[in-house]
């Protein structure tokens, strides 16, 4: 990989320079001086070539990885955006119900201590006519008391 690495560096010199070559070959076919060097460029090109189209399928597949990938997390956004709404809507849901709950406790408590209002003034009203009688009970024991003195007085004091 370090000299396909070195090679792939020095790739737009060497594609100048068969480039190059390559035109004088065509003029000069004869000379066999080169031709180990036409061989080696040429071998140089196929491999670049091989390099190229290696690095475009590898450029492709991670492209088209990565548009797979978006895809992905677009898609777990989306479900995971569904998901949070349909917890946020459950969790309405059950907040309202205990809201409602609570409500209607409160109701009812309201109610039984109306009930028990009313229950405790109805004794608070007997309590009070229980103690009017008593009242006008004592003051008729009172009247009758201040008779009897004033009879025992008037009579002891009218004996002859």
């Amino acid at each position: 990989t370090c000299t396909s690495l070195k090679r792939l560096k020095q790739l737009p010199f060497l594609i100048k320079l068969g480039t190059r070559v390559s035109a004088v070959m065509a003029g000069r076919e004869q000379l066999s001086l080169f031709n180990d060097v036409h061989v080696f460029l040429q071998t140089i090109t196929t491999e670049l070539e091989v390099l190229k189209r290696q690095a475009q399928q590898n450029d492709e597949l991670r492209r088209a990885e990565i548009e797979e990938l978006r895809r992905e997390l677009e898609q777990e956004r989306f479900e995971r955006r569904d998901q949070i709404n349909k917890i946020r809507y459950e969790f309405e849901e059950f907040v309202h119900r205990k809201i409602d709950r609570v409500l209607n406790e409160i109701e009812e408590m309201k109610a039984s201590e109306k009930q028990d209002d009313n229950a405790q003034q109805r004794q608070i009203d007997g309590l009070v006519a229980d103690l009017d009688r008593l009242k006008e009970n004592l003051f008729n024991v009172q009247s009758a008391w201040h008779k009897l003195v004033s009879n025992t007085i008037t009579a002891g004091a009218e004996p002859a």
